[in-house]
């Protein structure tokens, strides 16, 4: 089992080059661990989330992320990782295997269609595999974005609000592979403001809403 970790150094971000959304952020994440990213609407979890994962530039500081002990580019971490947030966009005029063709045709990726259906099984979708994705409800939706953020088994899996849209029982398969994941030495990091996603976390950070707070780190666990 390979070892992931990802560190945050000294991260800071602005829009405007004045007003500054959080700063100097350093922490750490290990494997195997759940992190929560917690605080007020506004507070800049979404953008920390998304720096984190490399889909967005901090204005200074850095993120390193190691596999094994050796860094890797931020190319290479984009490859092991899912990202599942309710502002995805998906290709709502194709049908669910469609849109994961297309997706890794995309990112110059193969992937298992044995393991597709095992997801679409597991969240449910396989009765609705004939529709195009713009007839899905918004919980459907939200399923299906997990299933493409963990079809490649990534090691790194970022969740912004992840129950956003789902039932009971879509929000227990995925506490499930979240506890999963976790055991597996996979690193889930977690943008909320909801106490039922938060008691998932074993180390959070709460940004303020004000960017002249300083953000506090519960490093208990």
């Amino acid at each position: 089992m390979q070892i992931v970790n990802l560190s945050a150094k000294e991260l800071s971000k602005s829009y405007n080059g004045f007003d500054f959304v959080f700063s100097n952020l350093t922490f750490e994440i290990k494997s195997g661990k759940i992190f929560g990213i917690l605080g007020p609407n506004g507070s800049g979890k979404s953008t920390l989330l998304r720096i984190l994962s490399r889909l967005t530039s901090p204005t200074d500081g850095r993120v390193i992320c190691t596999l094994d002990g050796k860094e890797i580019a931020a190319e290479e971490q984009i490859k092991i990782q899912g990202f599942v947030a309710p502002y995805l966009t998906l290709f709502e005029e194709f049908k669910p295997l469609e849109h994961i063709e297309i997706v890794f045709k995309i990112r110059s990726e193969k992937y298992t269609k044995s393991e597709v259906l095992k997801l679409l099984e597991l969240f449910e979708l396989t009765k609705s595999l004939h529709k195009p994705i713009k007839e899905y409800s918004s919980g459907m939706k939200q399923r299906f974005k997990f299933i493409l953020a963990l079809i490649s088994s990534p090691k790194l899996l970022f969740l912004d609000e992840p129950f956003t849209n789902l039932d009971e029982l879509g929000i227990e398969k995925v506490i499930s592979i979240i506890e999963q994941l976790k055991q597996e030495g996979k690193i889930i990091v977690i943008a909320t403001n909801d106490k039922r996603e938060a008691s998932l976390c074993n180390k959070t950070i709460n940004l303020k809403q004000s960017a002249a707070d300083k953000p506090n780190l519960d490093a208990s666990v």
